[in-house]
């Protein structure tokens, strides 16, 4: 039987893919890339988290249940930490229950794209969706990311080969530039190169403002090759419509005055009469629903405080800062692996509290928890809304039976919410 899925493998969501099912088991993916077609396989790996597991012993769903509800009715001060990886409505269901139990509410998203995503709200920008990038972008630019090691089907399937309205030769209707600290597989596809030292880029958005405004600057300033930016500047110049796909190299050394200056020169390229957008190359396939359900429910984007009550925000306060002072004593983690990806001290900080483990593969941090409560695979297992990285929502059509005692993420949490 061959089924239609919409791929959870990154924040591209595809939805051409097409998974060959046979007995209950995955015998092709078509169309997928690596990492896709690797997420859809992961349902049958071994290294499944089947069963729910209480200090390392099998435990029946209910028991894992309400130890995970007692755990957290009884924090002094609980942190759900997650939700990239989880569904739209997973992610409402969470932000309830941190609510509930006046938790701390964030994930990765404080320490990705959570501010750019958040940034480009306030400033009422919202990103054009893929097909018109598709249809009507002559120059393409991808800044401080490499799709072609992240995101395998973003240049060949929507922003750079296929053919589009306005672009009716595709790649050879289009500029492709690349801006980044060192020289990336996605340069063989650029006609324009321009590697700056890190910590660079938001000067490199003021010196093409200012070219663009008529203030010729110093390409040395920025560091760039005089000759590959002058090429670009013009390049730029002769474009109707740019699209600038940014990634974490934007954060040099946590800072977000790149954000902050690619935007402005976004503002800057619009005045002078080319239609320009930027779209964060968020990598989870959630994170922007996950930002933009937090906004919707309480007006923050992340590291959302429920302990006074009501909601609030600091974006000095995240998760990550807050382990590493010890501040938690419960953490439940959701599709995520804080001790594979956190700084050492916030890991210290992790390795401290009792941590409850909502996954469906026996990460690090799982195989650490106190409580594993196994979950289905988003798209292959479950289903529910996504929200693609320029902000359209896809509906993800589950193919298999969750496996062992796997269950949806929104189901293990209502059940969690009504022991409560």
């Amino acid at each position: 039987m061959r089924v239609e899925a919409v791929c959870t493998g990154c924040s591209l969501l595809c939805d051409d893919i097409v998974v060959e099912v046979k007995g209950g088991r995955v015998k092709k993916v078509l169309h997928a890339c690596a990492i896709g077609a690797k997420r859809i396989e992961s349902a049958l790996e071994a290294e499944r988290a089947l069963k729910p597991l209480a200090g390392g012993r099998i435990v029946s769903l209910d028991e894992a249940v309400k130890q995970a509800a007692e755990m957290l009715r009884e924090a002094r001060r609980p942190l759900l930490y997650g939700w990239c990886n989880s569904v739209n409505e997973a992610v409402r269901l969470g932000l309830e229950l941190a609510r509930k139990v006046n938790g701390f509410f964030d994930g990765p998203m404080s320490v990705c794209h959570g501010y750019s995503i958040w940034y480009a709200r306030m400033k009422g920008i919202r990103p054009p969706k893929l097909d018109e990038v598709l249809d009507r972008a002559d120059h393409v630019v991808y800044w401080g990311c490499n799709p072609a090691e992240s995101h395998h089907r973003h240049a060949s399937r929507f922003a750079v080969f296929p053919r589009g309205e306005k672009t009716p030769e595709g790649v050879e209707s289009r500029s492709v530039t690349v801006v980044d600290v060192r020289p990336t597989r996605t340069m063989r596809i650029a006609n324009h190169r321009l590697i700056i030292p890190p910590g660079r880029d938001a000067a490199l958005a003021k010196l093409i403002a200012g070219e663009l405004s008529g203030s010729r600057g110093k390409p040395s300033e920025a560091g760039v090759a005089e000759e590959e930016f002058y090429s670009f500047i013009e390049s730029l110049k002769r474009s109707t419509y740019v699209v600038v796909f940014y990634g974490l190299g934007l954060y040099s050394a946590g800072e977000r005055s790149g954000v902050e200056g690619l935007y402005e020169l976004i503002k800057v390229l619009e005045s002078s009469g080319v239609k320009a957008a930027a779209i964060p190359m968020s990598g989870h396939y959630n994170m922007v629903g996950a930002v933009e359900e937090a906004l919707s429910a309480t007006g923050y984007p992340y590291a959302i405080d429920f302990s006074g009550g009501q909601p609030s925000f600091s974006q000095e306060q995240t998760a990550v800062k807050l382990l590493s002072k010890g501040e938690f004593d419960v953490v439940l983690v959701i599709g995520s692996d804080p001790l594979a990806s956190m700084p050492r001290q916030a890991v210290s900080g992790l390795k401290k509290s009792k941590v409850i483990a909502v996954d469906y593969q026996l990460s690090l941090t799982a195989r650490a928890a106190e409580l594993v409560l196994p979950a289905a695979v988003g798209g292959v297992e479950s289903g529910g809304t996504a929200t693609r990285m320029d902000g359209e929502r896809l509906e993800l059509k589950p193919f298999l039976e969750p496996a062992g005692c796997s269950r949806a993420d929104e189901e293990i949490l209502k059940m969690v919410a009504k022991e409560l």
